[in-house]
């Protein structure tokens, strides 16, 4: 893991890491329900954008010379009293759909 919780002006990243040559850049979603929508759900339009925008600044801000870049999702279900029964993994998010 190269960093967590790293706060930009536009998001906060949630995990970066390293793999090879790649920058992998990891929004965790936890839910107790989807009454909300599912991780997955959460992650378009403006999310999408703000994860990019928050990417590319705090690229910028610490100098990261240029890698392969990923976005990955982490979707944690939660039971009823907020104990993880459920992890998925989606790898390489394309995060300019609309």
């Amino acid at each position: 893991m190269v960093a967590r919780n790293q706060r930009t002006p536009v998001a906060e990243l949630d995990l970066v890491c390293s793999w090879g040559d790649w920058l992998i850049l990891v929004e965790v979603k936890a839910r107790r329900s989807a009454r909300f929508g599912s991780g997955w759900e959460a992650m378009e339009g403006d999310k999408a954008r703000r994860l990019r925008a928050g990417a590319s600044c705090w690229l910028s801000a610490i100098g990261y010379p240029a890698r392969c870049l990923r976005f990955d999702l982490i979707e944690i279900g939660l039971d009823e009293w907020g104990v993880p029964v459920t992890l998925r993994h989606h790898r390489d998010l394309y995060l300019d759909r609309e």
